[in-house]
């Protein structure tokens, strides 16, 4: 659907957010802890991971394609940091699967997003952007 010359532009954001460094240790073991549960379970799906470029520039449409990188910043305090991990969908697999949040490392994610987030604070993400010329 892109005509010889179009320009493909497409993006997604980095998972998690920066927060703090206790707060993204915290996250970082539960979606290790998620991946693992996963991966034992069977649950984990053929896409994953981020090789979005290395699939731009191997499918052969496009001529060129690059990656760039940008920050925005938001507000998000413990509810809001744990709805996203809750809303990841190895979380929302391995929960209606039968999982348990402690098993999935979110019991303590919880502790320590209430201890270090108790009010909104500034959160950090990385957008990527895969750039492509056909």
């Amino acid at each position: 659907m892109l005509r010889p010359g179009g320009v493909l532009a497409a993006y997604d954001c980095d998972w998690p957010p920066c927060v703090d460094w206790e707060t993204d240790a915290a996250y970082a073991a539960s979606a290790q802890r998620i991946e693992d549960l996963e991966t034992a379970r069977g649950l984990k799906p053929p896409h994953a991971g981020k090789d979005h470029l290395v699939r731009i520039r191997d499918s052969g449409l496009f001529r060129y394609a690059t990656e760039i990188a940008m920050h925005g910043c938001e507000l998000g305090d413990a509810a809001r940091l744990v709805a996203v991990a809750l809303s990841q969908g190895g979380a929302v697999a391995l929960l209606a699967g039968g999982a348990t949040e402690d098993e999935m490392g979110l019991t303590t994610l919880r502790e320590v997003a209430a201890r270090r987030l108790p009010r909104p604070r500034t959160w950090w993400w990385t957008y990527r952007i895969r750039l492509a010329v056909r």
